[in-house]
Parts: structure tokens; sequence; C-alpha cells
């Protein structure tokens, strides 16, 4: 059985791991959310939502940076191997005309 060419990709593993974080991130913020309003005494809600909010932020901003770094890297090869093909087509241009010349 033949896979999706997007999944021939090598850089999709890494965009799906750092897409759980940031959802890691927002079902954290749920939970302290959910665990702040089943307790009515303030002062044992306020640990829940700073702890919850500040480890969902924090995997939310770790997921969100880790994508931006990897399709930042994903776009240079790109463009270093599109840049590669251009340099040996020119490269085969000037051969091409060197022949014809002689």
């Amino acid at each position: 059985m033949r896979r999706p060419a997007w999944t021939r990709d090598p850089a999709v593993p890494s965009f799906v791991l750092f897409t759980a974080l940031v959802l890691a991130g927002f079902i954290a913020i749920g939970l302290a959310w959910r665990v702040a309003a089943r307790t009515l005494f303030v002062p044992f809600q306020t640990p829940a939502l700073v702890s919850g909010a500040m480890g969902g932020l924090a995997l939310i901003l770790l997921g969100s940076g880790f994508v931006s770094i990897q399709a930042g890297r994903r776009a240079a090869a790109v463009e270093r191997a599109e840049t590669e093909a251009l340099l040996d087509e020119a490269v085969a241009l000037v051969e091409a005309v060197k022949r014809s010349r002689a």
C-alpha cells in the first residue's frame, strides 16, 4: 500500500509532535479551569489556575515556537534545492554554448 505524498516529508513527524504540544497546552488550561470551577474556596482555585495556565501557556509557546522554527528550516531547504537546480541548469546551458562554438 502506498503512503500519501505528504507523509513522506521528513518534517511531518516534528510538525505532528509540536502540534500535539500546543494541543496539550490547551488541554492543561482547560483542566485547570475545570479544577478551579469545582472549588468554591478561592485559595484552592488560585494554585490550580496559576499552575495550569502557566504550564499550558508554556506548552503552547514552546510548541508554536518549534513549529515556526521547523517551518523556517523547511522553507530554507526548499529554497536551497531550487537554487541548486537553477545553478545546475545554468552550468548545463554554459556547457551547451561552449559545445556549439567549438
